[in-house]
C-alpha cells in the first residue's frame, strides 16, 4: 500500500484539517469578542457561550481522533 493513499494518512490529513478550522474559528470568536464588546447585545452572549464550549468539545474530540491513529500506527504517545 502506498502511503499516500493509506487510510491512517487520509485521516490524519482530515483531523489536521479540521483542528485548523476549529483553531480558526476560536480564534475569530476571540478577536470578536474582545473588539466588539460593547456592540455584544446581551441575548447574543448565551449564543457566543455556546459556539465557544462547542468548538472546544470539537478540538477535544480532534485529540482523540489523533490518540486513535496514533494507536493504529502503533506509536506510543509522547
Amino acid at each position: 500500500m502506498e502511503l499516500e493513499n493509506s487510510p491512517w494518512l487520509v485521516d490524519f490529513f482530515q483531523v489536521r484539517q479540521d483542528i485548523t478550522e476549529d483553531a480558526l474559528l476560536l480564534e475569530a470568536l476571540s478577536v470578536y469578542m474582545s473588539a466588539n464588546e460593547k456592540f455584544i447585545r446581551d441575548e447574543q452572549t448565551k449564543y457566543i457561550s455556546i459556539v465557544f464550549c462547542r468548538l472546544c468539545d470539537y478540538l477535544s474530540q480532534h485529540v482523540q481522533d489523533l490518540c486513535h491513529l496514533e494507536h493504529r500506527l502503533g506509536l506510543e504517545p509522547q
